[in-house]
C-alpha cells in the first residue's frame, strides 16, 4: 500500500489485477478501483499473473507504480485512468517491491523480486528493449 504526497489517498493492491484506492478522511466516500489489466490476458484473480504485489504513487500522484506476480512492471496513468506501460519479463518471478529513485519527479525506478534480483530501470528507455539500467544479485 501506499499514500500519496497530500496525505489525502491511499492505494492498496489485493492480488488481483485491482488496485484499490480510499479517501483517507473517511476511507469509504471514495474508493475506486484502478484496472491494471493486461488485454489478452488471463486477468482472473490469484492465478493471474497481473496480480498486483507492491505499488507506489509517484510523487505528483498521477501516476502509480506496479510490480506483478507474473514479472512484470506496470505503469498506471491517473489522468488518463489506464495502464501507461508495461514492461513483460521484467523479472523471471513476482514483483513484491517496486520504488521511484526520486518520488517527486523520477525516471529511475527500482524492482525487488522473488528471483533474488533488485534490478534499476530508466524509463525513457522502456518500450525498446526493456532492458533493465542496473542490476544488484543476491536480493
Amino acid at each position: 500500500m501506499d499514500v500519496d504526497a497530500n496525505e489525502k489517498f491511499l492505494i492498496y493492491s489485493s492480488i488481483s489485477p485491482e488496485v484499490h484506492l480510499v479517501d483517507l478522511a473517511t476511507l469509504y466516500t471514495k474508493h475506486e478501483r484502478l484496472s491494471f489489466k493486461i488485454p489478452g490476458m488471463a486477468n482472473v484473480g490469484w492465478g493471474s499473473s497481473v496480480s498486483m504485489f507492491s505499488i507506489k504513487f509517484l510523487g505528483d500522484s498521477k501516476e502509480v507504480l506496479g510490480g506483478s506476480r507474473g514479472g512484470q512492471i506496470l505503469i498506471y496513468d491517473m489522468l488518463q485512468n489506464k495502464v501507461s506501460t508495461i514492461v513483460e519479463g521484467a523479472h523471471d518471478d513476482e514483483i513484491n517491491s517496486v520504488c521511484w529513485a526520486n518520488r517527486e519527479s523520477s525516471n529511475i525506478l527500482f524492482t525487488g523480486s522473488d528471483d533474488c534480483f533488485v534490478k534499476v530501470w530508466d524509463r525513457r528507455a522502456l518500450g525498446g528493449n526493456n532492458k533493465p539500467a542496473g542490476v544488484f544479485i543476491g536480493h
